[in-house]
C-alpha cells in the first residue's frame, strides 16, 4: 500500500522514467510561482515592500523563495518580512520545493525505479 502511494505522487510530481517527465516539475515550479505572485498581490505585501515594486519583481521574490540553495538576491531575505497569510503560504512554499527537489533527484539518480 506504501509503494502505491509513493509511485502515485511520483507520477503526479514528476512522471516515471527519464526524458520528459521531470519537465512536470518544471511546471510545478511555474504553477508555485504563480500562485505566490498571487498570494503576494491579494495579501497587500507587495505595496507594503519597496523591494516588490512591480509584478516581475514579485514573481521574481517567488521564485527566489522556491530555489532550495541559491539566493538571487540577499535584499528578498533581509528587506522584506511578511505580516499576512502570505507568511504562511511561504512556509508552505518552501517546503514544497524541497520535495520537488528530493523528487527529481531521486528519479535521477535512480532510485525511483
Amino acid at each position: 500500500m506504501e509503494k502505491c502511494w509513493r509511485l502515485s505522487l511520483l507520477m503526479v510530481v514528476i512522471g516515471y522514467g527519464y526524458g520528459q517527465g521531470y519537465f512536470r516539475a518544471l511546471l510545478w515550479v511555474a504553477g508555485l510561482v504563480a500562485l505566490g505572485t498571487v498570494f503576494l498581490c491579494i495579501s497587500g505585501e507587495r505595496k507594503k515592500h519597496k523591494v516588490l515594486y512591480g509584478l516581475p519583481s514579485t514573481a521574481f521574490y517567488s521564485l527566489d523563495m522556491l530555489l532550495p540553495i541559491v539566493r538571487l538576491r540577499e535584499k528578498h531575505y533581509t528587506d522584506v518580512d511578511l505580516t499576512t497569510f502570505a507568511k504562511y503560504y511561504f512556509a508552505v512554499h518552501i517546503v514544497a520545493e524541497y520535495v520537488l527537489v528530493s523528487f527529481v533527484v531521486a528519479g535521477l539518480s535512480g532510485l525511483t525505479e
